[in-house]
């Protein structure tokens, strides 16, 4: 599920379905079939479904696109999308190797360039959500959170592990603190971990 402020999109898998807050119901809105919805600088981005997990699309119209990236290793799943200051971020993984991928806007933003990559994690660390706030990225693995920030080529500077119990699988920014799930924390609960972006440790973590 995506929004851009006013309208809603969500996918059953086999449509994407758009509406907004004047109407009582939803239409379809583009026959691709997704299994990921984003929308992220003003591009609602998607993630092609079950054994097109490894390609992505920018939907731009009720017109089902072509693919703006398939990956050439067709084990790669994509997991979702994040805006950072110059460019939209991508994340996903195939067996242990875990990629962030860079998408630029043209210059005349008519179209999204190809991706390229931007940063990876350690063999191992399999990325499981990605998120954008204040111009910085955060991944979640499953060995925790990471923070990330840009360089001066927009690629990603990704930070030191900060280790939960359980994998983390969403993020979301409020004001200055980032919040994320945290499956299992003590052994039997599970709620939210906090950031707080106007507080780092020595090592530069939130």
């Amino acid at each position: 599920i995506a929004s851009d402020g006013c309208n809603v999109y969500f996918s059953d898998g086999a449509d994407v379905y758009k509406t907004d807050s004047s109407v009582g119901s939803a239409s379809v809105y583009n026959t691709l079939n997704v299994s990921e919805l984003a929308y992220v600088k003003g591009r609602l981005m998607a993630v092609g479904f079950a054994t097109d997990a490894y390609s992505i699309y920018n939907i731009t119209s009720t017109t089902a696109p072509s693919a703006l990236f398939a990956h050439s290793n067709t084990g790669f799943v994509w997991i979702g999308f994040a805006a950072g200051k110059t460019a939209i971020y991508a994340a996903g993984y195939s067996g242990d190797k875990s990629l962030i991928y860079r998408i630029r806007v043209k210059p005349d933003a008519t179209a999204l360039d190809q991706p390229v990559v931007a940063g990876e994690l350690p063999d191992g660390e399999i990325v499981r959500s990605i998120a954008g706030y204040l111009g910085f990225i955060f991944l979640g693995t499953d060995k925790g959170v990471r923070f990330c920030v840009p360089n001066v080529s927009g690629d990603r500077e990704i930070g030191p592990i900060i280790a939960t119990s359980a994998q983390v699988q969403c993020f979301e920014g409020q004001d200055r603190y980032v919040w994320f799930g945290w499956t299992n924390y003590d052994g039997v609960s599970t709620g939210l971990g906090r950031m707080c972006l106007t507080q780092f440790t020595e090592d530069g973590l939130p």
